[in-house]
């Protein structure tokens, strides 16, 4: 079975361990925001980001345009514009597509297709990462976010071959590439499976939507700076590859390091078959925060390294993570739960590395 398709009745999670956690944390959680005046969706604090990040990329783009910058001028501004896109994609457009920044599903709606705006379809992201990765975190054959391709092993439940033992030594150079494949071809491959398939969560809406945001990308970032700004072709190419790889290996990483670490859990029930923990556990089981004290982490990455509230309740806006860490972390340790936590950013990092060179030497 495909990891971009999601079958019917996929798996089962039982429910007679440890049933009370998610009840009690949730009831904490709310008592917090009513103790505190404030709603769990946006506040000061995630507006002032939007902002900053969107008119971050708005100046940075007129910049590119406006003919004041040459030379290393406009190479500098370029780059900083392609950051803007990885940061719009960790603080903008994640919690839109989790419906966390507003209780209006519209605004959400209006938010996430700054995702489309930087050359990922919202609405794919939505079906495979919402649905497949968020409902079933590290089940094998289910969650696509630990799909190898053949490339990777990244659980111990996948098949192995010999080249997996290089794993630990070329995931940097696969990585780069990460964000390159979703803006060329990923999505296309996505989209066309969930067609072909007659899945009914792509519409022929969410094709359109997904051909004209592809469409304004390519034309600001490739057909604009060769026949508007008139960069010859091959330094545009030049640019817009070496800025993907730095995207690329960095949302990788990011992404990874809150499922793929050392003493990570992973499920592989089969189709139809139970995992031994409740939902809630399974996700503290498969989840883990990284460097989740350090506030420049916090505010760059959008709380994606808080990873465990955000996939307990993804509804919830990630400015309010470094409140809320505390009362997940204290219920975990009530009911004697374990609470996975890395500190600091390069010991997460030097931990994922190490999972790949255990799962591929496995």
């Amino acid at each position: 079975m495909s990891t971009f398709i999601l079958p019917q009745n996929p798996i089962k999670f039982r429910n007679d361990k440890d049933k009370d956690f998610l009840k009690i944390l949730i009831k904490r959680i709310t008592e917090h925001f009513k103790e505190t005046q404030t709603s769990k969706h946006a506040d000061r604090r995630m507006w002032s980001k939007i902002i900053f990040w969107l008119a971050s990329w708005s100046i940075s783009l007129v910049l590119m345009y406006s003919g004041l910058l040459t030379g290393w001028g406009l190479f500098a501004i370029a780059v900083y514009h392609g950051l803007t896109h990885l940061f719009i994609a960790f603080n903008i457009s994640h919690d839109a597509n989790h419906f966390s920044i507003s209780p209006k599903r519209k605004v959400n709606l209006w938010l996430s297709y700054t995702l489309d705006l930087i050359g990922v379809s919202s609405r794919l992201w939505r079906v495979l990462h919402n649905d497949n990765h968020h409902s079933y975190v590290n089940v094998e054959g289910i969650d696509n976010s630990i799909e190898g391709f053949g490339i990777f092993r990244f659980s111990p439940n996948a098949p192995r071959k010999k080249i997996y033992r290089f794993q630990y030594l070329y995931w940097p150079f696969v990585y780069a590439v990460s964000t390159l494949n979703y803006v060329l071809m990923k999505d296309y491959i996505y989209c066309y499976a969930l067609v072909k398939n007659k899945d009914k969560r792509i519409k022929t809406k969410d094709v359109i939507a997904l051909i004209l945001g592809k469409l304004l990308y390519y034309s600001y970032t490739i057909i604009g700076p060769i026949f508007i700004i008139g960069i010859v072709w091959w330094k545009v190419a030049l640019v817009f590859v070496g800025v993907h790889f730095l995207l690329g290996i960095t949302l990788a990483l990011i992404f990874q390091m809150g499922h793929l670490t050392e003493e990570t859990g992973y499920s592989n029930p089969g189709i139809g078959g139970t995992v031994e923990n409740n939902w809630a556990i399974h996700i503290l089981a498969s989840t883990g925060d990284f460097a989740g004290r350090n506030p420049i982490v916090n505010w760059l990455f959008g709380g994606i390294n808080t990873h465990v509230i955000h996939h307990l309740l993804p509804k919830i806006c990630h400015t309010h993570y470094p409140d809320l860490v505390p009362i997940v972390r204290q219920t975990a340790h009530d009911f004697g739960i374990p609470y996975r936590e890395i500190r600091r950013l390069d010991t997460a990092i030097v931990s994922h590395v190490k999972h790949l060179k255990e799962m591929g030497e496995a």
